[in-house]
């Protein structure tokens, strides 16, 4: 899997749906998603990202549109594509910026 096998995907609903795309099918009039996320507005220029159904049972954890569900698709930017990959597909958690050590406490430091 790569960063640009992600894509959102839009639906006449408004929903806007990222996810690992396969349109091996799309002859057959199927979008096929696997690991589907709802992206969210919530304010202020930013986005949440929730699973989409996930009460469903879908077979490999992949979603099926009608090709006639789907108005476009397009690549995310990249910063969304790794937050959706660090959340979704990966599952690992990346520590941000540096790790904080204790300034009072002698002058401990952390060493790796």
């Amino acid at each position: 899997m790569d960063l640009s096998d992600i894509k959102i995907v839009r639906m006449p609903s408004g929903e806007e749906i990222i996810g690992i795309v396969d349109l091996s099918k799309v002859e057959q009039g199927v979008v096929a998603i696997k690991k589907s996320a709802i992206l969210i507005p919530t304010g202020e220029g930013r986005l949440g990202l929730s699973p989409y159904v996930p009460y469903a049972e879908m077979e490999d954890d992949t979603l099926l549109l009608k090709e006639s569900q789907v108005v476009w698709i397009v690549p995310p930017q990249k910063e969304l594509a790794e937050q959706y990959h660090q959340s979704f597909v990966s599952n690992l958690v990346v520590p941000s910026g540096e790790i904080a050590t204790p300034s009072g406490a002698g002058g401990l430091k952390l060493t790796t």
